[in-house]
């Protein structure tokens, strides 16, 4: 919030005064943007790869909310976490990265959506 007060003087040493105060409002949520998804082979050892995130009154953080294994009919782990990026005036934004499948869909994975999306 920030406040400007004016005065008008006159002549004759008459004043007037009138202010003004401006609030600074953040209604628009952080961007967040994933990196693309990835193959890996089933005995190397990975990792996921962050995100980035943005916001348009500051800095915004990025924290991961959870993460879906499915391990049926695949030699390794595919998951698929879901990074969540945050301003300072609790507007967060969403993204979810598929991970070692080519981004097909598990049933774990539509489950995870759908508790997302209630």
């Amino acid at each position: 919030m920030a406040r400007a007060t004016w005065r008008a003087t006159d002549a004759c040493g008459n004043t007037a005064d009138c202010s003004q105060t401006v609030t600074v409002e953040d209604h628009t949520p952080p961007t967040i943007t994933c990196v693309p998804n990835k193959t890996v082979e089933c005995t190397s050892a990975w990792t996921f790869d962050a995100p980035t995130a943005s916001d348009t009154c500051g800095s915004a953080t990025i924290s991961i909310v959870s993460t879906v294994t499915n391990l049926t009919g695949h030699c390794g782990i595919p998951s698929m976490p879901h990074a969540v990026a945050g301003d300072g005036c609790l507007r967060q934004h969403g993204g979810v990265q598929p991970e070692g499948d080519g981004g097909r869909s598990h049933p774990a994975d539509d489950h995870l959506r759908a508790q997302q999306n209630r």
